[in-house]
């Protein structure tokens, strides 16, 4: 570094060589960089020494040294923090979570795994008779306690829904019109995937609303697996728009498989997602 600030490059005195009155040092820690120490004097036209290079450097190694361990120990204080966090985050998500049963007409499996570093997802089942029923599933994942909150809050909305009107169940288009304009109204908005299917077995028909979340998969028989592809836009984003739901024919026998991204991108040790084709070949499996 040459020259004396607030001198142009042009002033410089070429013949004092160079560091005149600066000097770069590196910020090592065991080897590696870490950052830099520059020194001025711009009140000097005396160049520095080489033991006051020597210095310099030495104090290099030691602020970075400094450094680097303070850099270390809000890192693990951070990460203790995030822990505690973690921790309390799958205790609110336990302690909302409402057991889900089935009924004589449908069997019903729910399962829930916390993820290490997000959570937050919910799901349940409606039960409005013997032959009828609802499935609600919220990617609440991500968005701490606010997102917990709304992703009940959504829960709860299409709960109410369902038992004021028996029509909602069928024909959920209104009440996610109705929720979708509340919620793109709120300053305390969180933009939050939603899943739901109805089910009328008397009729033998699945409606469904695919609000920006991972399409249900319906299984109807031995390797014979049809994907409910037809998305809404996510809750909140738009309060001017309009969702719509797809009706489907059901057999006599079936599964339906709702989910959150939370499965198709958990990794393997290697860092390897488990992805969509693959959830699609263990559920095609003949014995699935």
């Amino acid at each position: 570094v040459a020259g004396r600030y607030p001198q142009t490059a042009a002033q410089l005195n070429a013949k004092l060589g160079y560091a005149v009155t600066a000097v770069v040092a590196p910020l090592t820690y065991r080897g590696d960089v870490v950052g830099v120490l520059y020194v001025d004097r711009p009140s000097s036209k005396k160049p520095f020494t080489t033991a006051d290079i020597q210095y310099v450097i030495a104090s290099g190694d030691l602020v970075g040294a400094l450094l680097a361990e303070s850099s270390r120990k809000l890192s693990g204080a951070a990460a203790r923090e995030g822990a505690a966090w973690m921790t309390t985050i799958r205790r609110v998500q336990a302690a909302v979570s409402a057991p889900v049963a089935g009924s004589d007409a449908f069997d019903v499996a729910v399962k829930c795994f916390p993820g290490r570093m997000r959570c937050g997802d919910f799901a349940t089942v409606i039960h409005l008779d013997e032959r009828r029923c609802g499935i609600v599933v919220v990617d609440g994942g991500g968005h701490g306690i606010g997102g917990i909150v709304q992703a009940n809050a959504i829960l709860t909305a299409v709960r109410t829904a369902v038992a004021v009107s028996e029509d909602a169940l069928m024909d959920p288009a209104g009440m996610f019109n109705a929720m979708n304009q509340l919620l793109a109204s709120s300053k305390a908005r969180q933009v939050l995937p939603s899943v739901y299917v109805g089910i009328d077995m008397a009729s033998g028909k699945l409606t469904y609303v695919n609000a920006g979340g991972m399409p249900p998969l319906l299984m109807v028989g031995a390797g014979r697996l049809v994907t409910l592809d037809q998305p809404s836009l996510v809750l909140g984003v738009d309060v001017d728009y309009v969702f719509a739901a797809t009706r489907v024919d059901l057999p006599e026998a079936f599964r339906i498989v709702c989910y959150t991204d939370g499965l198709v991108e958990a990794a393997s040790a290697g860092g390897e997602a488990l992805g969509e084709q693959r959830l699609h070949d263990a559920l095609l499996d003949r014995d699935a």
